[in-house]
């Protein structure tokens, strides 16, 4: 296994999806903001190429992976590192099982590129691989994994794991400054204030037994607990701030920020938070599909089967089988005001 022989920076508020960029230090950096945040703390540092480094040295983070040999690597830089070894020495590549530590052997499944999300948020590369990895959670006598969805996890997020506490202006304490960029990501085009960090004593200020007490406050906000709410209310001074009802709110949070998604059930959502708001309402089980509107305008591919066998396309989507990628591409070679084409770049969700 390659080992990184650079010392650990900050952790940053970026999203930590491997789409790997090439540093002027000779560092392959997890993508491009973490190299940018990175560069603040050294300003030599600047991007060279995207990519992994021809010397393939990662960056320190401390976000482990598990692959179908149920081998897990320090991070997906360490694991690309090992198959370009692999490729140069004529060996089989290893292939990504999940973006997190193995907790057992994975015997039995395949290579094939189906992600399914978890009930523990984590993006799993087939059923199989998520039912092998809840069979032996069950054995070790821990909650089991069920299917959240197909495809892409909506609240998943890849953060390392290392503490470096902050303290949110939502009064929550986050294991460090990507947590926080996490939940700002959740809350986007929804009406929840943007989160910063701020001094600690506004998350000590008021302690709350964390316990799972849900209201809904006057503000359209759902909180654990009504100590939580009285909590917020102290924070911003606001004594309209209350309980308006027990339970959940029940109502969308969202603004109405033009910024379409296309579900995983072949509808578009004006945003993304509106999506999320579809799966609270009905106890669906949507995905995003791919982001912008679900079909070229005219284009209906709705005869297609359901069934979910992802196929990546050279436009980077990944569609919900082969039927839906050809009825795009055929939409697409038939409108007037476009000269893009779309074909199969391989099989199996683009991302894994």
């Amino acid at each position: 296994m390659q080992q990184s022989v650079v010392e650990a920076l900050p952790i940053c508020p970026c999203e930590y999806k491997y789409n790997p960029v090439c540093g002027s230090d000779g560092i392959t950096y997890m993508n491009e903001c973490v190299l940018q945040c990175s560069s603040n703390q050294s300003p030599s540092v600047l991007k060279v190429s995207d990519g992994e480094c021809k010397t393939c040295i990662c960056q320190q983070v401390n976000l482990p992976v598990c692959t179908l040999e149920g081998l897990t690597f320090p991070n997906e830089c360490e694991l690309a590192c090992e198959n370009i070894k692999r490729i140069n020495a004529k060996q089989p590549i290893i292939y990504l099982a999940y973006r997190a530590a193995c907790v057992g052997p994975l015997t039995g499944c395949t290579d094939l590129a189906s992600p399914v999300c978890g009930t523990d948020d984590i993006l799993y590369r087939n059923q199989c691989v998520l039912d092998v990895t809840s069979s032996y959670l069950i054995k070790e006598g821990k909650q089991a994994i069920e299917v959240k969805n197909n495809g892409a996890c909506l609240d998943g997020c890849l953060c390392p794991q290392d503490a470096q506490p902050v303290c949110g202006s939502d009064g929550r304490v986050y294991n460090n400054p990507c947590y926080l960029a996490c939940q700002n990501r959740r809350n986007s085009c929804s009406k929840y204030s943007f989160l910063n960090i701020v001094d600690d004593s506004v998350c000590y200020a008021c302690h709350c037994k964390p316990e799972e007490s849900p209201v809904c406050g006057t503000d359209g906000r759902t909180y654990n607990n009504p100590c939580e709410l009285n909590c917020e209310a102290k924070r911003q001074g606001d004594s309209y701030l209350a309980i308006a009802s027990y339970g959940k709110c029940s109502e969308c949070y969202c603004t109405q920020e033009n910024v379409p998604v296309c579900g995983s059930d072949q509808t578009s959502y004006i945003n993304e938070c509106h999506l999320r708001c579809a799966n609270y309402v009905d106890g669906g089980k949507r995905s995003v599909y791919y982001y912008g509107e679900c079909e070229p305008r005219g284009c209906n591919c709705n005869t297609c089967p359901p069934e979910y066998q992802p196929m990546c396309g050279t436009d980077g989507r990944t569609y919900w089988n082969l039927c839906w990628l050809n009825c795009n591409a055929g939409c697409l070679s038939r409108d007037k005001n476009t000269s893009q084409s779309l074909f199969l770049k391989k099989r199996g969700a683009c991302e894994l």
